[in-house]
């Protein structure tokens, strides 16, 4: 069975939401296809919710930091993998956060250009 969350390998992160619902949205670009001429780029959003661990999850993403150089990423999404209650998000420069909720994420997909 394939990892249905390798598609956000490499994915940046373009914005973070904390929501007062106990919820983190990231904003990604994501670029999908052979790596060729043929490499498509969509923006997908996802929103997890219902997070048990809150705090620590709004801690982590809360403290990275925006670029001062126009359309730079926040971070690069290095993996997704799921966890026995929740996920675990790894960024390429920031580390892991393990998100504990029983609720799955709700994402959302826009084809850009």
């Amino acid at each position: 069975m394939t990892n249905s969350w390798n598609k956000f390998h490499d994915a940046g992160i373009v914005d973070i939401q904390l929501g007062m619902r106990r919820e983190v949205r990231l904003q990604l670009d994501v670029l999908h296809g052979d790596r060729g001429p043929l490499l498509q780029k969509s923006a997908a959003s996802i929103r997890f919710g219902a997070i048990e661990n809150y705090g620590a999850v709004a801690d982590f993403f809360g403290q990275l930091e925006r670029s001062s150089i126009p359309d730079a990423y926040i971070d690069v999404i290095d993996s997704i993998a799921v966890a026995p209650v929740g996920w675990i998000v790894t960024l390429q420069n920031a580390g892991s956060v393990w998100v504990e909720s029983r609720k799955p994420p709700n994402i959302t997909w826009e084809e850009v250009g």
